[in-house]
């Protein structure tokens, strides 16, 4: 049978003298986007929305939530389709 390794062993942390050395993590924030599910449609067969996405890439890491859900919603009254959900994609890289 096989035996996983625990996970401190398969990121690969250091061992000095017996004692785990882990390096500290540091998340540097990138670019996030916004992105309106719309409700294009209905099936017929189910009756369940039709949902297709609509993205704004590059919105800039520094911005608060707030100001991204006003400009978000000043968009909406801008959209064909109905929004059915505003999300907010963060993307942040880890490095040592």
């Amino acid at each position: 049978m096989l035996e996983l390794k625990p996970v401190l062993d398969l990121i690969g942390d250091s061992k000095k003298g017996g004692e785990k050395i882990m390096a500290a993590v540091i998340a540097v924030p990138r670019d996030s986007s916004l992105q309106f599910r719309l409700v294009i449609g209905t099936n017929p067969g189910t009756g369940a929305p039709i949902i297709q996405s609509k993205t704004f890439s590059k919105i800039k890491s520094s911005v608060i939530d707030q100001d991204v859900y006003d400009t978000a919603t000043a968009l909406v009254g801008l959209q064909k389709y109905t929004v059915d959900e505003i999300r907010l994609e963060r993307e942040s890289q880890l490095t040592e």
